[in-house]
């Protein structure tokens, strides 16, 4: 089952709606360029009396030898060897049902797999990955699907006193008789002073009953003014089915539709298209209007018959900051396989790239931005899309089809560096995107 990224609309103390926005995907992330990421499947699947895992060990299941490592985007992961011309890694929640812990000394592996040198946060190898996952506290908060993500509140008090917050989730990492850390898992709309990916932290005593947990930086205490913004979400722990998308159909059923008049769960809504990514105007029989985030087609989503458009004299809506589209299912580009294993598994429109100031086809500096694109438009040429986060954060960039076939390389500092030889299969191809 695929991870979900829910939305919900949220109000702030400004009275403009906000949207749960899907996760970023990270540089240092399994999902990086050239990986391929799959679920626990098949062996792979754990037993019918889930077990935890132990971090830091090799193992085998079937014909596979994998380490296990935590990831800082994926969580609880397997990396299986040897690597190949694509990274093999093994999504997982709990030991796989028929896993072998190996001694890497008789199997003749080292002690600790070299690839995690790049990823921080390791705990000691040994440590069983999840115990949180039964502390009574954590019960109903934890996702049943993904047990260590949970619902938190995040925010950021601004110099005139208003009051910024979104309700992302937080993928735990740690937990101790004080509290939890975790890693944020999705890139916040508006600047909050964090990022995806972010260590986040809470205190048991931060908990409140029916209420995400308020979230702050590791080594902060949350603040009164947080405390109280969380109590505007009571009851959204959990979200109603059908403002979630139906993964049982078909890719290109679950595109949202964009330019076209749509009844939500009841709710008359315009469907837009902005470089933010796919939006609902909701307008509700109270004469109240509000948008909301929509990544995929959600299930109480129905498009409004022509004959019904007509008779309630509805007219093309024109929305400030909307990209020009033509009517229907929009972001195509998620199904295009230029872009396959490129895109985010939690952000279907982003995708990591080099950053040029350069125009297209000039060579880019050494010191190029790797950062995320978040895509908002296609035609035969390429892609427009606005980077998210970052020094560049907000600007437009140009990502044309041949690019995807220029790639450069990665070094290890996360800067661009020409390279005539092949990269090794663990180094990550991004292409060049330019600037606007």
């Amino acid at each position: 089952m695929q991870r979900r990224w829910f939305s919900l609309v949220l109000v702030t103390a400004l009275g403009c709606s906000k949207s749960v926005r899907g996760g970023v995907e990270g540089y240092a992330g399994a999902r990086s360029i050239g990986m391929e990421v799959t679920g626990a499947e098949g062996p792979w699947a754990p037993a019918a009396d889930p077990q935890l895992l132990a971090t830091g060990t090799w193992i085998q299941v079937g014909d596979e030898v994998a380490y296990v490592y935590v990831d800082a985007e994926q969580g609880l992961s397997a990396r299986v060897q040897p690597d190949t011309d694509r990274i093999r890694i093994r999504r997982l929640s709990w030991a796989p049902a028929g896993a072998l812990t190996l001694n890497p000394a008789e199997a003749g592996l080292p002690a600790v797999a070299p690839f995690v040198e790049g990823y921080q946060g390791q705990p000691p190898p040994g440590t069983l990955y999840g115990h949180w996952r039964t502390d009574e506290r954590l019960v109903g908060r934890l996702h049943p699907d993904y047990p260590d993500d949970l619902r938190v509140v995040v925010g950021r008090r601004k110099d005139d006193g208003s009051i910024m917050t979104e309700l992302p989730w937080l993928g735990l990492r740690t937990c101790d008789e004080e509290g939890c850390v975790g890693a944020l898992l999705n890139e916040p709309y508006d600047d909050l002073g964090m990022h995806q990916g972010a260590s986040l932290a809470f205190r048991w005593s931060d908990l409140d009953a029916n209420v995400p947990v308020p979230v702050v930086p590791v080594g902060e205490l949350v603040p009164d003014w947080l405390r109280s913004a969380a109590q505007a979400y009571q009851g959204a722990l959990q979200d109603d089915p059908a403002t979630l998308p139906d993964w049982g159909l078909p890719p290109e059923e679950r595109l949202p539709p964009t330019g076209q008049w749509v009844d939500f769960v009841g709710v008359l809504a315009w469907s837009v298209m902005r470089k933010d990514g796919p939006w609902l105007v909701l307008f509700h029989p109270d004469g109240t209007t509000n948008l909301r985030r929509m990544d995929w087609r959600p299930r109480g989503l129905v498009d409004l018959p022509e004959e019904e458009i007509a008779r309630m004299g509805l007219k093309p809506l024109k929305v400030p900051d909307a990209v020009e589209a033509v009517p229907g299912p929009c972001c195509a580009w998620r199904l295009d396989e230029r872009l396959a294993d490129r895109l985010g598994l939690g952000s279907p429109d982003q995708l990591l790239v080099a950053l040029s100031e350069s125009p297209v086809g000039q060579i880019p500096s050494l010191d190029t931005e790797i950062g995320s694109m978040s895509i908002y438009t296609c035609d035969d040429a390429g892609c427009m899309g606005v980077v998210q986060g970052g020094p560049h954060d907000g600007r437009d960039a140009w990502l044309p089809w041949l690019a995807l076939d220029a790639s450069r390389i990665l070094s290890g500092e996360g800067r661009l560096r020409l390279e005539d030889q092949p990269a090794l299969p663990d180094t990550p191809m991004v292409p060049v995107a330019e600037l606007r």
